[in-house]
């Protein structure tokens, strides 16, 4: 919580063995940018001069949360502060802003990694975001959810965040994602009106990277309610480039190493085992377009790489194929264009022939036992030739006959020459009476 004697002191207290026989430390003391106490916060269509309650300067809904990309856990946390038009806590300054805070070393001495502030610059009827709490997924991404009013801004919910990859200390412009319609003028006796009893910002056990806030707003005259809110990360990085980039059909459990390219934020994250909890039942996941592909396995190795196994059946079409990533979060992400090939088999040329030896003249009829092909060259060895799968070939004269066969498919060509295959005798010598 914050220091009650000092401001801009946060006191933190670790407990050790927690799941044996726990111990409560001492106060461990943070030094953080100036705070201030909030002031009540100005609404739309208050009556009375009554504002909403902004309480004090008090800590909200600290959570220690683990980056899956760095290895890195750390303490985040959030509370209201009065604040001037450039954000520094101020008395006077004449708006609440929603300071949050990451602190590290928890093992040893605590320490403030970065801070920021959400508030509103305006000179005039500034904004006022209040009562906020935040989080962080396991991709390193904050989400921070709150309450926001001005005189011209019914009470409604506000959400911001930053990305793992934002500038330190930075959080992203404010999203309105509850406006209300209507004044919260309750009757009682306080003043101001009592509010902020609910925010929170949680990370989803399914996936560790969606984010729901929980907020309160006013949802009808003089009634408050609270609204539940889901935020996504940015979509996975659009896939750019497999290695290797062909893979041949009947081809088994082959690696392949797809590389995206991140823009805006986009990238692909896994979870992990998760162990010593339940498991996440949410992972990254890739499809091949076309069909005859299946996908194994899938390694997350970094936000813009993974490595799939695949197998391919030996009946796949042979072609350009499109590879789609799907992160935990159900957001997809298709290449622009193909990345994989698959080739086809190459050609393997047999056959047979029967009879392959008598007096001439000898009709001898070939079953082609070739795979992989889609035509066929035959040489009979006597001069004649066929490009029938099947055919048969009439041996007028006696001598021995070279026989061979080229099957031609998508995968290429193959040929096989059966040496002295037909042996044609002269016929025998008319019999006389």
């Amino acid at each position: 919580g914050v220091d009650n004697v000092s401001f801009s002191l946060l006191a933190l207290r670790r407990v050790s063995n927690p799941g044996g026989t726990p111990s409560l430390s001492g106060n461990l003391f943070v030094t953080v940018p100036a705070t201030a106490n909030p002031i009540s916060q100005v609404h739309k269509g208050a009556t009375g001069n009554k504002n909403l309650d902004a309480l004090d300067n008090r800590l909200f809904a600290a959570a220690i949360h683990k980056n899956k990309i760095t290895g890195f856990s750390s303490l985040w946390t959030a509370h209201n502060i009065e604040v001037n038009t450039n954000g520094a806590a101020q008395s006077g300054g004449g708006r609440n802003g929603s300071r949050w805070y990451e602190v590290g070393s928890l093992t040893g001495t605590p320490t403030l990694i970065q801070s920021g502030t959400l508030f509103d610059p305006a000179a005039t009827n500034p904004r006022g975001f209040w009562i906020p709490s935040v989080a962080e997924s396991g991709q390193g991404h904050m989400a921070l959810g709150c309450s926001y009013a001005s005189v011209n801004d019914f009470a409604g919910v506000a959400t911001a965040g930053r990305l793992r990859t934002d500038p330190s200390g930075s959080i992203q412009s404010p999203t309105l994602a509850v406006v209300s319609s209507t004044a919260y003028n309750v009757n009682e006796r306080s003043n101001p009106h009592r509010w902020g009893d609910y925010s929170q910002v949680v990370v989803d056990p399914n996936d560790d990277m969606t984010m729901w806030t929980f907020q309160e707003y006013c949802n009808s005259a003089n009634s408050w309610g609270v609204r539940a809110v889901q935020l996504k990360a940015p979509p996975p990085a659009p896939p750019a480039s497999a290695s290797p980039v062909s893979v041949m059909q009947g081809q088994s459990a082959v690696n392949l190493v797809i590389t995206g390219t991140s823009t805006v934020g986009s990238e692909y994250f896994d979870p992990g085992p998760d162990t010593g909890g339940p498991g996440f039942p949410n992972h990254l996941s890739v499809t091949v377009n076309g069909g005859g592909v299946t996908v194994n396995s899938v390694t997350f190795s970094n936000p813009t790489n993974i490595t799939i196994n695949v197998s391919v059946l030996t009946n796949a079409a042979p072609g350009a194929r499109t590879i789609t990533v799907t992160n935990p979060d159900g957001q997809q992400a298709t290449s622009a264009s193909a990345l994989l090939t698959i080739l086809a088999l190459p050609p393997v040329a047999g056959f047979a022939g029967s009879p392959t030896n008598g007096a001439a003249p000898l009709t001898v009829s070939f079953t082609n036992l070739s795979s992989g092909a889609t035509s066929y060259n035959w040489d009979f060895g006597d001069g004649h030739s066929s490009s029938v799968a099947n055919p048969s070939n009439t041996y007028s004269n006696a001598g021995t006959y070279t026989v061979t066969l080229k099957a031609i498919g998508p995968g290429g060509t193959n040929t096989l020459a059966r040496t002295n295959y037909v042996v044609v005798t002269n016929p025998p010598p008319p019999v006389t009476d």
